[in-house]
């Protein structure tokens, strides 16, 4: 059975069930604004929280899902570092198989 997601509304203690998680790909590069993404609507709110409060003093906690799976994020990022320009880091590291065998890596 997939996990539940579950909407808890702190200022007024209820929750109620929403429909099972869908999962997308691990990663992918849209062509699309920040906005069009999740992490991009909370920078968005964030923005808008601050420009009501910006002559008062205040704290705020914003949370981020990146950079933790999956990772999609508009194609601009991506394009930053192209993939034909990035080079691999070498590793040499010694690793036992099930067979008893070594390997290096």
């Amino acid at each position: 059975m997939p996990p539940q997601a579950v909407k808890v509304s702190y200022a007024s203690g209820t929750a109620q069930r929403q429909q099972p998680i869908q999962r997308g790909p691990a990663w992918a590069a849209p062509d699309v604004p920040d906005n069009a993404l999740g992490d991009g609507q909370v920078a968005d709110k964030a923005i808008e929280a601050m420009q009501q409060v910006k002559d008062n003093a205040f704290f705020l906690a914003v949370g981020f899902r990146k950079p933790h799976l999956s990772f999609v994020a508009p194609k601009k990022y991506y394009d930053l570092y192209p993939l034909e320009q990035m080079q691999l880091a070498t590793a040499s590291v010694t690793m036992e198989i099930k067979s008893g065998e070594t390997s290096t890596a």
